[in-house]
């Protein structure tokens, strides 16, 4: 019983690490240079975010005040060849003025019990497609995430929590 609640206690916990973006304001905050990711004034562009936990190929779309951003996620072999499951991912964007910094953030993505395709090679890639509302003083974007993985064979309730949060 003890360890159930417990366990109990870490989901819930790990829960409120995925709800990041309702538990601190992010406006005003500085992103450095390095975790920027230009934006073009208008028009459609692709790129690659990837790091030591995902690879993320991304395709933009601005016009009128609204980003379009669409996008694969690949979680990369450290996560994936140890951990089957993602038990939660929630992944935002960041929409950053000329001077470096943050103007809010904005939820692109969330899953919870993905398989990853190292584990499930059948498994559909994570993808998702969303708008958010930029204003023109927005010069650049960066990406915060925040997710677990684990395997449910380790009965010892291990895994690793993984994040992104670019802010100095």
């Amino acid at each position: 019983m003890r360890r159930g609640k417990l366990l109990a206690a870490v989901y819930i916990l790990s829960f409120m690490a995925g709800c990041q973006t309702l538990l601190f304001n992010p406006i005003g905050r500085m992103v450095p240079e390095n975790k920027r990711i230009s934006l073009r004034d208008s028009g459609e562009w692709t790129g690659v975010f990837k790091n030591e936990d995902m690879i993320l190929t991304y395709k933009m779309v601005r016009a009128s005040g609204i980003l379009n951003i669409s996008g694969t996620i690949h979680f990369t072999r450290r996560i994936a060849e140890n951990f089957p499951v993602i038990g939660y991912f929630h992944l935002d964007a960041i929409p950053i003025d000329t001077q470096g910094k943050s103007l809010g953030m904005a939820g692109l993505t969330s899953v919870s019990y993905y398989y990853t395709e190292y584990i499930t090679p059948s498994s559909p890639p994570l993808t998702f497609n969303t708008s958010i509302s930029i204003p023109d003083s927005c010069g650049s974007m960066a990406f915060s995430y925040t997710g677990k993985a684990y395997d449910p064979a380790d009965h010892d309730g291990g895994g690793m929590d993984f994040w992104e949060y670019p802010f100095e």
